[in-house]
C-alpha cells in the first residue's frame, strides 16, 4: 500500500518469495549468508524479516508513527528493538503458570501480567505478535483469577 502520507504506510515483502526461496527457513539460511559475507543492506532485510515474521509474514502496517521511509533509512532499528522488548515479555508471560493455588503468589503472577499488559502498551508496534501475547495474559489473568 503506497499513500503520499510518510507517516501512513505498510512495508510488505516481495510478493514471490516463496516461489524464489521455497519456504522461509530457506530464505533464512539465504539471509544468514548474506550478514557474514556483509552484503549490503543484509542488515535492514534481516531487521524487516524479523518483523516480518513476527508478524505472520503479512504486511507491517505503520499509521501514525513516525515517516515510515526515515524508519526504512534508520534500518527498522527501533522497530526491532521493541520487538526485542515484546519478545521478552511474551518469554516472562510463558512462565507464569496458569493456576496456583496460593493466594500471594496468585496475586502477585496477576500484579506482573497487569504490567507486562502495560509494557505492551508502550510498545507502538502494531503487529501480530503483539496480540498473541495480550491474549496469552488476558487468557492467565482469567484463568488466575478463577481460582480465587
Amino acid at each position: 500500500m503506497i499513500t503520499s502520507s510518510p507517516d501512513w504506510n505498510t512495508i510488505a515483502c516481495e510478493p514471490f518469495w516463496e516461489q524464489i526461496f521455497e519456504d522461509a527457513n530457506h530464505f533464512e539460511s539465504f539471509l544468514f549468508i548474506c550478514n557474514f559475507k556483509v552484503i549490503e543492506n543484509s542488515d535492514l532485510v534481516q531487521n524487516f524479516w524479523e518483523l516480518y515474521k513476527a508478524n505472520n509474514y503479512k504486511p507491517i502496517k505503520f499509521e501514525n508513527q513516525g515517516n515510515v521511509q526515515e524508519k526504512i533509512d534508520n534500518k527498522l532499528a527501533r522497530e526491532v528493538q521493541e520487538l526485542k522488548k515484546m519478545q521478552n515479555i511474551e518469554t516472562n508471560v510463558s512462565l507464569i503458570p496458569d493456576s496456583i493455588s496460593d493466594e500471594g503468589e496468585r496475586i502477585t503472577n496477576k500484579e506482573l501480567l497487569s504490567q507486562y499488559k502495560k509494557e505492551l502498551n508502550d510498545i507502538k508496534l502494531n503487529i501480530s505478535l503483539n496480540g498473541k501475547i495480550r491474549k496469552a495474559i488476558d487468557e492467565k489473568l482469567k484463568n488466575l483469577s478463577t481460582f480465587e
